[in-house]
């Protein structure tokens, strides 16, 4: 399959400046209006910069996720695979900072829905066939509860035992926190 990344910027204000307030800045008979506005058009050429090097790194992050989460672009969410701010950082050479901030306030729109770019990031978890996203996990736990009914009222230690026949090795404790990710309530609960 292809896939194309295009930045959807067309709410965005288009932003230039302004060859009347660039002809300020060549006026002779007043060279302080000229250094001042000469000053406003150096900054005024920074942001404008600094917007297209933002939208530079927008694409180039996805580009990046589009590439290792090919399986989740193709098969859908419970494909997703383990993948870290950290080795996005080292792989496009930008500050995991900036990376938080571009993943936390984007989205990206998908044949499985729109998905925040914070989504794309797990940790791995073993299972029989290779490391797995903790996304797959939360996938699986919600499978066999689906699986097994509403009347039936599993643990989260029979959970993690099914998991475990399953080929995922995951503690209690970590079954319970993915659990209440799922907005799932414990069995006591249910």
């Amino acid at each position: 399959a292809e896939f194309h990344v295009t930045v959807n910027d067309e709410i965005l204000p288009k932003l230039a400046y302004s060859d009347e307030y660039r002809s300020l800045s060549k006026v002779k008979d007043n060279p302080e209006l000229r250094q001042w506005m000469k000053e406003r058009e150096e900054k005024a050429q920074l942001l404008l910069s600094s917007i297209r090097f933002r939208s530079q790194n927008l694409v180039k992050v996805t580009v990046k996720l589009l590439d290792v989460q090919r399986p989740f672009f193709e098969k859908g969410p419970s494909h997703l695979a383990p993948y870290t701010l950290t080795k996005l950082a080292e792989a496009t050479g930008i500050n995991q900072g900036t990376l938080s901030r571009i993943t936390n306030t984007k989205y990206i729109e998908t044949e499985w829905g729109v998905f925040s770019l914070k989504a794309f990031f797990s940790s791995a978890v073993a299972g029989a066939e290779g490391s797995v996203s903790s996304n797959h996990i939360r996938e699986e736990i919600k499978a066999i509860l689906d699986s097994f009914g509403p009347d039936v009222r599993l643990s989260d230690q029979k959970i993690a035992e099914v998991l475990a026949k399953k080929g995922f090795k995951v503690a209690r404790r970590t079954v319970a926190k993915y659990r209440s990710k799922l907005q799932i309530l414990s069995s006591f609960h249910r």
